[in-house]
């Protein structure tokens, strides 16, 4: 029994020789934005903008933004938001918990940026005009400029034509544009649209049609409505069993719509619209004899297109 207990304290004291083994440190979540180019550019937008001096991933599915200067003064401010949550969420695909941003300045947390929109828990500076508006990420998609813009309309036209001496009747039929563009500003699209009317009966069919350069501005973040207008080219044929008949003239092009987001970069745009030709061009036949008739010619066009951006 004594060699026992002898043997006993001798292990004792070898095993309190040797320091315990380390516990396995605990798995903190990182943040690879090069991992994810979409979320790295629009880190890089914000901190650009000053409206963060940096992001953090305290646990998968939240991202901490550090608020800078810009947050409270910067007119894009709802719109970065929209696409630091779109591309954080885009990250965290395989993540079925909720995925929410949340705001922090000064060691404090003044609220949080979801689905849903946004949720202020403390008050924000006066200044931001934005900051205190609640935006669902569905009103306005991650898309900056240089992206493309295009967008392709249908519905009804009724052409009309006016001069001093003469007065026609509008002339319903199916009408249509599309319109191809580049983004220079957040709001901003300058592009080409083209637009066209036809009608035909069993003896004559008449053609009207345009193709401007155009400028193209939302008028807010908030708010899905846009206006187009711009200047180009216009002209007029009409098939007779005399002849054809037609006229050439500086053209315009204006449109106002409401963008209803269907998809994360599709649209539904109902609109009205107004093309046609400026300075009473006179009309000829083909071979130019002249027919008779000057006068401007217009197409009051509404439908709606498909936008992609």
């Amino acid at each position: 029994m004594h060699r026992f207990w002898t043997t006993f304290a001798l292990a004792a004291v070898v095993v309190s020789a040797f320091p315990a083994a380390p516990r396995a440190a605990a798995q903190q979540p990182t943040l690879d934005l090069n991992r994810d180019p979409g979320l790295r550019d629009a880190v890089s937008d914000a901190e650009r903008l000053g409206l963060v001096t940096g992001v953090q991933q305290p646990e998968p599915g939240t991202l901490q933004l550090l608020l800078g200067p810009g947050f409270s003064t910067a007119s894009s401010t709802t719109y970065s938001l929209s696409r630091l949550y779109l591309a954080y969420a885009a990250y965290q695909r395989g993540y079925e918990g909720r995925i929410v941003l949340e705001l922090w300045q000064n060691g404090e947390k003044l609220g949080e940026y979801d689905k849903a929109g946004l949720h202020l828990t403390r008050s924000l500076p006066p200044s931001s005009p934005t900051a205190v508006t609640r935006a669902s990420v569905n009103s306005e998609p991650p898309s900056r400029p240089g992206g493309w813009y295009a967008a392709l309309g249908v519905g009804g036209g009724a052409a009309d034509f006016t001069c001093e001496r003469c007065r026609f009747e509008r002339s319903s039929a199916i009408a249509s544009y599309v319109m191809l563009g580049r983004r220079i500003g957040e709001r901003t699209v300058l592009g080409v649209e083209a637009t066209g009317w036809q009608k035909s009966d069993s003896t004559t069919r008449g053609r009207l049609y345009t193709l401007a350069v155009v400028a193209l501005g939302r008028f807010d973040d908030n708010l899905p409505l846009f206006l187009s207008g711009g200047i180009g080219y216009a002209g007029y044929r009409r098939r007779m069993p005399a002849g054809t008949v037609g006229a050439n003239a500086v053209g315009y092009s204006a449109r106002l719509g409401a963008e209803l987001r269907v998809a994360r970069r599709l649209a539904l745009a109902p609109y009205v619209g107004l093309a046609g030709s400026f300075g009473e061009p006179k009309f000829t036949f083909e071979d130019r004899t002249p027919y008779g008739l000057s006068a401007n010619f217009n197409n009051l066009q509404f439908g709606a297109a498909f936008v992609v951006q």
